[in-house]
């Protein structure tokens, strides 16, 4: 017994050495390794300290009663100047709300206008106001006469316009069924032009042809009363 273990205990020190032997001498290389130069920092520039809490500029933490569980960990709050928040917006809009409120236009301006006759000797009406003064208000003031404006072209300088009558039978016969006059249709065309800074209108037909009517008339006389009181029919119906 005695030599078996000595043979025993020489086949594992010949295992080992042989173990030792066949080893890659590079697995332990680090261990031969140096120290490289500490890091050079520029002027003006300071190493941390991984020692030390870090410190942020313009940051605190509110206190926290440590005393009591918390229910969501503590928040880093950064101190903002509430009256700097949103300056692009805020400052205008408290401006706008100290402003006083604007005075609020006339719906239009009060025109005096000439009835007179054209060349041709019709009816014409001569406003004190160039073009783009008395346009705005012409559309408005024959809506406020009943009349539909079907089309506008401001740079033919021209409204179309139209309007039914309802025609009153006055025959003492009673009316049958059928026997009922068709309604009229009025159908102009406004045409405006300026000349001398005033702004001349004339009625024409549908067809575009100069119109000298009784009708044409009374309306030309109509559209000068709105002109020169803008909003008085409408003041009196209400």
């Amino acid at each position: 017994m005695f030599l078996i273990r000595v043979i025993v205990l020489m086949l594992l020190s010949i295992s080992l050495t042989a173990c030792g032997m066949f080893n890659n001498k590079n697995e332990y290389a680090y261990l031969n390794a140096k120290s490289s130069r500490p890091l050079q920092m520029p002027e003006g520039l300071h190493a941390p300290q991984g020692s030390q809490p870090m410190f942020v500029p313009g940051v605190h933490v509110d206190t926290i009663d440590l005393t009591n569980d918390l229910v969501e960990p503590p928040q880093i709050v950064k101190s903002v100047d509430l009256s700097e928040l949103d300056a692009g917006h805020s400052k205008p809009q408290a401006q706008a709300e100290s402003r006083p409120p604007e005075t609020a236009e006339p719906a239009s301006v009060a025109l005096q206008s000439t009835q007179t006759k054209t060349p041709e000797g019709t009816s014409m009406l001569l406003v004190d106001g160039n073009f783009d003064t008395v346009w705005p208000v012409v559309g408005p003031a024959l809506q406020e006469l009943g009349f539909t404006i079907d089309d506008s072209s401001r740079g033919n300088q021209m409204y179309t316009i139209s309007k039914e009558l309802i025609t009153v039978n006055i025959d003492d016969k009673p009316v049958h069924p059928g026997d009922e006059k068709p309604p009229v249709i009025l159908e102009y065309q406004i045409h405006m032009k300026e000349v001398d800074e005033k702004t001349r209108i004339t009625v024409h037909n549908k067809d575009g042809v100069l119109e000298g009517s009784g009708l044409t008339d009374h309306l030309l006389l109509q559209i000068r009363e709105i002109l020169a009181n803008p909003g008085q029919k409408s003041q009196d119906k209400s």
